[in-house]
């Protein structure tokens, strides 16, 4: 059953799904759906987000024993997700909501204008995502990581990460994919390039 290969991770838009997804997809035994599949909101039955998953795995031909996606849209409805798909992972991070908003603010993508711009609308879509993750917070195949902590504590960030999927975290991995997805080969140092994630 493809939903128990799954990990899906959500959180704060601009909060860093990008980056984790991809510390994720880094092990070898996890590949990435590439995009964002917003299942929960868009699809509102099981079998439809099954299809959409098993569609997305044979459309861009992969084959592993995990798959990652992120979409930082799922937040307010993981709450029913996990319990909807209760061998699926989940994993939700947040950041320093000052952070999210300076992001929002200096992004140069359409959705990052408008209200998401301006304090009060970026406070409240944080909230709302947020309140997804209390709602699933009791589960047990939810975890909240930090973009902090993902930033200046990777090596532990990532090895817990990892056991909560339940594939090797033993040092090498963890070293392997710090070297490749650490903050500084990801970004190139802390040059800014304000239209990518």
């Amino acid at each position: 059953m493809v939903m128990s290969k799954m990990i899906f991770v959500t959180g704060f838009a601009r909060g860093g799904t990008s980056w984790l997804r991809d510390c994720i997809d880094a092990h070898p035994d996890i590949a990435k759906i590439p995009g964002e599949m917003v299942l929960f909101r868009d699809i509102k039955d099981r079998e439809s987000i099954e299809q959409a998953i098993e569609g997305a795995i044979l459309q861009n031909n992969l084959n592993a024993p995990f798959y990652v996606n992120k979409a930082p849209a799922n937040a307010p409805y993981i709450g029913k997700a996990c319990r909807l798909f209760p061998d699926s992972k989940f994993i939700f991070i947040i950041r320093d909501p000052r952070d999210v908003f300076i992001s929002h603010k200096r992004g140069e993508q359409k959705w990052m204008g408008g209200k998401n711009s301006i304090v009060v609308g970026c406070m409240h879509k944080i909230e709302k995502y947020y309140n997804g993750y209390i709602e699933a917070s009791d589960s047990d195949n939810v975890l909240l990581v930090r973009y902090e902590d993902l930033h200046q504590n990777f090596i532990d960030t990532m090895m817990k990460v990892y056991k909560f999927i339940g594939v090797d975290n033993s040092p090498l991995i963890i070293q392997d994919v710090f070297r490749k997805t650490n903050f500084i080969a990801v970004t190139g140092g802390h040059i800014e390039n304000r239209s990518t994630a």
